[in-house]
């Protein structure tokens, strides 16, 4: 009887997924699970390039994990340093960025940034306001609040920009340097990195034909913009500035091999919200470190059991909303990782088509990589997707395996 209903639940899946290919939600996908410690499933489906059959997609394909970066790699990094003992979560953010200084923000801390609850706005095209690295942080410096740090829960890009700043800074190494040297090297990862060299880029996924959609996303924004410039004598200048380089930063072509996220573009390719480059094998291998029932000597864990431990429980909850360090947790159906994974759960998303979803109870990684912003981003069918993607695996896992208690 659980054969059957395990053969019923994969079937079910790859039509789910086809179908997603037929519908162009995106043109081709990897997902990998495992549970605990087997792979119950790795598949390539569709095509590299949306609209073109000359490539199959292949397992072994890199992706532009786009926001993936905040948990892969930002969040981590932090951690690293707490268990140094170089700086604190607690810490405020003012004892590292000194334009938080004589500020409202004086009582953000580095767990208000990770928590996505620091009062800071979602997103600004710094590449428009902003002349380099410096100049962007200090723009995000004299951004207004839009509440009380910790009052609140909402997603901020800015927030994690500056989580970068921070590790380069206590550390004295560029984010990228930092993570191989203290991630990716200890975990064996061969094909994750910033800035993937250029003999790679045929086994890279394409994301957008230009910056289209951020384009007049930035428009947008700069034209909303003015009454808060009007208020700071530094943002008046910038503002001028912004108006004049908006069509300059206009990306043109397929982007591939380069971030595709504008922002992180503009700081050389590597920032604490996106920029990393990874395959499906390796983000499993990073997945690994946070699933108990895996042996030490399956996995390599470059986070003591208490900074993991910290990471992937509450530490914030608003409304129908619950946040780690970087991850979200799982609460009621309001998330991409679906209705049937257990209350443990937790996962994080990302613009180009990715996800990584991860369920302690189950021992359970899925991670999915797609290429649904190729050639041009659609807001809904990927949101969609996803839930009801995670919904089919873990039934198909539940047959496989004793089902966890959710």
């Amino acid at each position: 009887m659980m054969q059957s209903r395990a053969l019923h639940y994969f079937a079910q899946l790859h039509e789910f997924v086809d179908s997603a290919i037929d519908q162009r939600v995106f043109g081709g996908v990897v997902f990998f699970v495992k549970r605990e410690g087997d792979w119950i499933l790795h598949s390539a489906k569709g095509f590299l390039d949306t609209g073109s059959e000359d490539t199959p997609m292949d397992e072994d394909i890199i992706f532009d994990v786009a926001s993936l970066t905040k948990v892969l790699v930002t969040t981590p990094s932090i951690m690293l340093l707490q268990e140094a003992g170089e700086l604190s979560i607690d810490d405020p953010v003012a004892d590292y960025i000194e334009s938080f200084r004589g500020t409202e923000k004086l009582s953000v801390t580095i767990k208000d940034l990770l928590t996505h609850s620091s009062g800071l706005p979602a997103w600004a095209p710094l590449y428009v306001f902003a002349d380099d690295k410096k100049t962007a942080i200090e723009f995000i410096s004299h951004l207004p609040l839009q509440y009380s740090p910790g009052e609140e829960i909402k997603y901020s890009c800015l927030g994690f920009i500056l989580l970068g700043g921070i590790v380069e800074l206590v550390s004295s190494q560029n984010l990228a340097e930092f993570a191989r040297e203290h991630i990716f090297e200890p975990l064996g990862l061969r094909q994750t990195f910033f800035h993937p060299p250029r003999d790679f880029f045929s086994r890279i996924a394409p994301t957008e034909h230009g910056n289209v959609f951020e384009q007049a996303k930035a428009a947008r924004f700069v034209e909303e913009f003015s009454t808060v410039a009007s208020q700071d004598s530094w943002l008046m200048p910038r503002l001028s500035q912004a108006e004049k380089r908006l069509n300059s930063m206009r990306r043109d072509g397929l982007i591939r091999g380069e971030v595709h996220d504008s922002n992180a573009h503009f700081l050389g390719g590597v920032s604490g919200n996106a920029g990393l480059f990874s395959c499906a094998s390796d983000i499993v291998k990073m997945a690994e470190q946070f699933l108990p029932g895996v042996s030490s000597r399956e996995k390599k864990a470059i986070l003591s059991p208490e900074s993991i431990r910290l990471t992937i429980t509450p530490q914030k909850e608003v409304g129908g909303e619950r946040r780690g360090l970087g991850w979200q947790l799982i609460k009621g159906n309001g998330t991409s990782g679906g209705r049937v994974m257990s209350k443990s759960a937790f996962g994080h998303t990302a613009f180009t088509g990715c996800s990584l979803w991860i369920d302690p109870l189950r021992e359970l990684a899925v991670v999915l990589l797609s290429n649904a912003v190729c050639p041009r981003y659609q807001p809904g069918p990927m949101t969609a997707f996803r839930p009801a993607f995670h919904d089919l695996v873990v039934k198909f896992s539940d047959c496989i395996f004793t089902p966890a208690h959710a």
